[in-house]
């Protein structure tokens, strides 16, 4: 009898998948939006005959399927816990390490696109004055909180490839030493990947000394703790109810220069979009009002100085310490920008260029493409 029990065992688990899920998901209403990963979900696809034929329905509905699962949330919690409980401190390429860090691992590296990227630089620098600020991630500044055993790439080793490779007309800027002299103060989020508005700040300090710019000090801000509650990229990926959630802070210049900011679908006389604190999963997005294609920045700063700024998000949280240095601010987010960069660059005669990146996004973008020269 035990036997036969065994045979039909997987007949009956493979019937509760065919029937049971696809009635879960009848009784179950779609969510749009996933606030454990922080994403929008799949929706329903089309059908056509050209979809089914292509396949694209099939892969489409594949990705419905897994997104609007049934009890999904909970299972990446499930997940995480029994991961964890087996002694695993690598989840979803998210260390669990100490002092509460979730710090996401960088263990692969495409040089073809790296080279590319450099490549591109170079060919840029010759007719505009550049620079490439890189920042290094947690898992090099904070490599002594990993578990044992983490295999991560030495990203000081990096940084001297990258300088080596580049002509002596980029100005290659690394904060590494600085951050890794504040290495013990909260320079990084807990729960997210990027570097908190501290951890900004030194880089700031880095990129004022190698630009000849006297930086504010500490006390000339205003510092506002505008959250308690932010559980950022990586809680995400875990969904783990054990983690502390990070404070996000702002610095505040206390003389506090007027600023207009220009999204081209609006504009505003902050660096701070204050709704984004509605939603926990959202508050680094505070700064500059998340991403946008084109950001254009106007101090009251008078100095005739223009600087235009190639970016990902790590710089969002820097940005606003160099309205007290520009007069114009010009951020391009190559990620949804799809005009000409060099028309651009022309028509607002823009001469100096930062590209700033995380170093581990600068070694995975295929988007600096559209810095090509003709």
């Amino acid at each position: 009898m035990s036997q036969i029990k065994k045979n039909y065992l997987p007949n009956i688990a493979f019937l509760i998948i065919i029937f049971v899920i696809p009635i879960l998901h009848v009784l179950f209403k779609d969510k749009t939006f996933s606030f454990i990963e922080n994403r929008y979900l799949s929706k329903f696809p089309k059908l056509s005959i050209e979809s089914l034929i292509s396949g694209e329905f099939n892969n489409k509905l594949s990705s419905y399927l897994e997104d609007h699962f049934p009890f999904r949330d909970e299972f990446i919690t499930l997940k995480s816990s029994f991961e964890l409980l087996i002694g695993r401190r690598d989840i979803n390429d998210v260390y669990i390490s100490k002092n509460g860090y979730l710090i996401e691992s960088f263990r692969d590296l495409d040089l073809k696109v790296v080279n590319n990227n450099l490549n591109l630089i170079n060919n840029l620098s010759k007719n505009y004055k550049v620079s490439l600020m890189l920042i290094p991630t947690s898992s090099e500044i904070l490599k002594d909180y990993l578990p044992p055993y983490s295999l991560n790439i030495d990203q000081v080793k990096l940084f001297k490839y990258l300088k080596n490779e580049l002509n002596s007309s980029v100005k290659f800027i690394d904060p590494t030493d600085i951050l890794n002299a504040h290495k013990d103060e909260y320079i990084y989020y807990k729960t997210d990947h990027h570097y908190t508005t501290l951890g900004a700040y030194y880089s700031y300090l880095e990129f004022a000394e190698q630009n000849n710019i006297f930086p504010l000090n500490k006390e000339d801000f205003s510092i506002q703790k505008v959250s308690d509650k932010f559980l950022g990229s990586l809680f995400s990926k875990i969904n783990l109810n054990t983690i502390t959630p990070d404070e996000v802070y702002l610095f505040h210049n206390k003389k506090q220069d007027e600023v207009m900011v220009d999204y081209l679908t609006k504009k505003s006389n902050s660096l701070y979009e204050f709704s984004y604190l509605d939603n926990p999963r959202n508050h680094y997005n505070i700064f500059l009002d998340n991403n946008h294609p084109l950001i254009k920045i106007n101090t009251s700063t008078k100095n005739n100085k223009k600087l235009c700024i190639i970016k990902d998000s790590y710089a969002n949280s820097f940005i606003p310490f160099l309205v007290n240095h520009f007069e114009e601010i010009h951020v391009i987010d190559l990620r949804f920008y799809s005009k000409n960069i060099i028309n651009y660059l022309d028509e607002n005669n823009l001469e100096e260029v930062l590209i700033y990146y995380n170093i581990k996004n600068f070694c995975e973008d295929k988007n600096l493409i559209f810095i090509k020269q003709n």
